[in-house]
């Protein structure tokens, strides 16, 4: 609790009707009194050595401009006991209770696949590991969870509001400005199972509403930036930097 801060948030938007995700990250990012911060959702829980994890990463990593780190993200059918650590995700991604997020028990989905689970096991059980790094993005859905500098991050594009998209537009926004993003070791983030809720499920089960339209009309075009050079970046920092795969990734697979 000593840790937690409470901020008032008035939209400008007024009269609008969907939620200004993208504008309370940006009051929150503003708000960040420490150098490190990490980007991630209220129903992922963090492994009880993620602090120490990111305290082990040399300060050269986060020396490096336009650095981001991933941590794998995961997920459970069962909320009675969370994996707070490696030994106890292992034996739950064992017994397939324990998945990659979004995923299935042994199939992890363009979502997160770039994060390359295998090698985060082989990594996983003794000694120290440096982060690695990724080499290609299997999709521009690629929605990994990333923990940044917080004075020399961009900001989430306002323009995306409501379910859908803007998480992803980020990621591909520093992609496009010619970031580079590296996973960290043996900590992870495990999402917590709830109910989908009524904007996520009118958002899987529309294809022509006008606020999914909006949001994959918005991201398209992201997308086009930075395919000429105008996604902010140094032009051309997309492909120099973490281009797309020139083949996909297999989703198949076993973790352990």
């Amino acid at each position: 609790p000593a840790h937690v801060r409470l901020l008032s948030f008035a939209s400008p938007r007024r009269g609008e009707q969907t939620y200004p995700i993208n504008q309370l990250r940006n009051a929150a990012l503003r708000a960040a009194r420490t150098p490190l911060v990490f980007l991630c959702d209220v129903d992922l829980l963090p492994s009880a050595d993620l602090e120490a994890e990111l305290a082990a990463v040399p300060a050269a990593y986060w020396a490096t401009p336009r650095l981001a780190v991933v941590v794998a993200a995961f997920a459970t059918t069962s909320d009675a006991l969370l994996p707070d650590g490696a030994a106890a995700l292992r034996a739950c991604v064992a017994a397939g209770t324990c998945t990659a997020f979004k995923g299935g028990p042994g199939i992890v989905p363009g979502q997160q696949l770039s994060t390359d689970y295998r090698r985060w096991w082989s990594e996983n059980p003794e000694g120290r590991a440096l982060p690695h790094r990724i080499p290609c993005f299997d999709t521009a859905k690629y929605e990994p969870y990333l923990v940044v500098r917080a004075n020399a991050t961009p900001n989430f594009d306002e323009r995306f509001d409501g379910y859908g998209k803007n998480k992803v537009q980020f990621v591909q926004g520093l992609r496009g400005a010619g970031w580079t993003f590296w996973v960290l070791p043996r900590a992870f983030v495990i999402h917590a199972p709830h109910s989908l809720s009524a904007a996520g499920s009118q958002w899987q089960h529309s294809r022509t509403g006008e606020h999914k339209a909006r949001m994959d009309r918005l991201f398209e075009q992201q997308l086009a930036d930075a395919r000429g050079g105008g996604g902010g970046g140094d032009g051309g920092g997309c492909e120099a930097s973490t281009p797309f795969c020139e083949r996909p990734l297999n989703q198949v697979m076993d973790m352990l």
